[in-house]
């Protein structure tokens, strides 16, 4: 399920956002539809947020903004979690491809990684939270709690 964030948004404006140094700030998140609500339908363990999670998504004035925040973090932290912008991973994979975004270069030895950034990178390679809270030494809430706070 992907929702179209604002369709008359080009390509361009998108990326403009996502470049802005501002837009990582989240300046924009006291103006969105979840704004003090829970966010947790949002970054699910299934990865599917619930219909009306995502129908809020669908009449927010700022989900542009919140999906070109979602890019600029992606690009450098080099994983993809959570629906942001009313978009999946997948959709923002495709958004990202058609911008001609990447990931940061990330080839620390994971060991030299503080936890948090080794708890992305793991997911990043699709690591299950399970496996990641085993290598880690960690709970699986601590790892969603370093995911999400990333995110």
């Amino acid at each position: 399920m992907t929702i179209t964030p604002h369709p008359s948004l080009d390509d361009a404006t998108l990326l403009t956002l996502v470049r802005d140094p501002r837009t990582p700030l989240q300046c924009w998140a006291a103006d969105a539809a979840c704004a003090g609500l829970d966010v947790d339908p949002y970054f699910s363990e299934d990865g599917e947020p619930d219909a009306a999670a995502l129908a809020l998504c669908a009449t927010c004035p700022v989900a542009t903004h919140c999906l070109a925040t979602a890019l600029a973090h992606e690009e450098v932290e080099g994983f993809r979690f959570g629906w942001w912008g009313g978009m999946s991973p997948e959709g923002r994979d495709r958004i990202s491809a058609r911008l001609g975004l990447g990931f940061a270069d990330l080839s620390l030895d994971l060991e030299d990684l503080p936890l948090p950034q080794r708890i992305r990178r793991l997911r990043a390679d699709d690591h299950t939270v399970p496996q990641i809270a085993a290598s880690c030494g960690c709970t699986e809430r601590t790892v969603y709690r370093h995911l999400t706070a990333s995110a």
